[in-house]
């Protein structure tokens, strides 16, 4: 007796004594018609007709948050192959399927710093014209952090860099709040980054949303997880998600539901039972302040007078500047320092050009990690 491809049913014989007189019709051609009405894969998206599952995205579309900040465009949707044709589907028990495949857009952000515009400690954000909020954050004791940009970018992430139109963007928006105007001169020093974001149809690249999307293949059976867009502010959430998306093919039980909200991070398991007492004790907070200074001064003296080596000491700050020897950059000299001790030090390039040639150390760390991490510079030529 024969069996279909699953070998679960037979096939079908007839034992009619009857001719047929009319042939049998295929009563899938009309569900199939339609079907194929419904998707349009086969149409190029501008010149699709608005039914079927146009229609379904342009009658929802575009979504505008209630605070009226962000807007949702739908553009166009895609259809991927199918893993597996009809015939090798039936073999293996599969549905025929074929992914809908989303586009990611790159977007820009850029920030600038410049010298401490402020003397507290606080930050601000600031409401813009355009809709965009901008960050204005005290960094690095003598310097601010101001950000961010959004805008499209088609290049080489490698290469991505601000550009004049992002600065002057930034220097104008907190102008308007500040009393101190920041003009683009003032920058010290910029940095941009590229975020990948879920392609979700924004006319502008500062509406694209910030949500992660997913999506599951499973080819062959195995699943193959891809995940779109998304910020490091949900990354917890993002990973538990993930979790939960595959722990139907995972041999382990199923994934402990919300377990990362109560967890620490890695190094984060302190008592943080005394940290009330700790601030409110302003004699324990002098006498770390001035252990400090001495600390710094003692340092400094070692360095300049015995050692010859070139340090800069800013004023009020836990921090010395040394100079970096001959024949090095500061990131090159930081990273011979990390290998050699394990002690990270900041190149002093980070802080903008004016800071090549030399590093940052903090003299928070232990006399011991300080000590290691200077004496490499003993005995070079600066």
């Amino acid at each position: 007796m024969a069996y279909s491809y699953t070998e679960k049913k037979r096939i079908r014989k007839s034992f009619a004594k009857r001719a047929n007189v009319l042939d049998v019709p295929f009563l899938l051609a009309t569900q199939i018609e339609s079907y194929t009405r419904f998707l349009q894969a086969d149409v190029p998206p501008a010149q699709r007709r608005n039914e079927g599952l146009q229609a379904a995205f342009t009658s929802i579309f575009p979504i505008v948050a209630h605070s009226g900040n962000a807007r949702l465009h739908f553009v166009e949707y895609m259809l991927g192959e199918p893993t597996f044709d009809v015939k090798e589907c039936q073999q293996r028990g599969l549905s025929f399927n074929a992914p809908l495949r989303a586009k990611v857009r790159l977007v820009q952000g850029s920030h600038i710093v410049v010298r401490k515009l402020y003397a507290h400690d606080r930050a601000y954000m600031f409401q813009n014209s355009d809709g965009r909020i901008v960050f204005v954050i005290p960094y690095q004791d003598d310097f601010t952090l101001i950000g961010t940009t959004d805008r499209d970018f088609d290049g080489d992430p490698a290469k991505v860099k601000a550009s004049t139109e992002e600065i002057e963007y930034l220097c104008d928006s907190v102008s308007e709040y500040l009393a101190q105007p920041v003009n683009p001169e003032d920058v010290v020093w910029t940095y941009a980054g590229v975020r990948p974001l879920y392609d979700d149809g924004a006319s502008e690249a500062k509406a694209a949303t910030r949500d992660y999307v997913f999506e599951l293949d499973t080819p062959g059976g195995a699943p193959m997880l891809s995940i779109y867009g998304g910020k490091i502010t949900t990354f917890r959430r993002l990973a538990e998600e993930a979790l939960e998306r595959l722990s139907p093919y995972l041999r382990s039980a199923k994934a402990k539901e919300g377990w990362t909200a109560k967890s620490p991070l890695p190094g984060g398991d302190m008592d943080v039972s005394a940290v009330a007492a700790l601030t409110g004790d302003q004699t324990w907070i002098e006498a770390r302040n001035h252990e400090y200074q001495c600390r710094r001064d003692a340092l400094y003296e070692m360095l300049v007078e015995d050692w010859q080596v070139p340090v800069a000491k800013p004023a009020a700050s836990l921090y010395l500047w040394p100079r970096v020897p001959r024949g090095y950059t500061s990131a090159e000299f930081a990273e011979k320092v990390l290998l050699d001790t394990g002690v990270s030090l900041t190149p002093g390039v980070a802080f903008g050009p004016h800071g090549e040639g030399y590093l940052r150390i903090s003299v928070g760390q232990t006399t011991e990690r300080i000590m290691a991490a200077v004496e490499r510079m003993r005995k070079l030529e600066f």
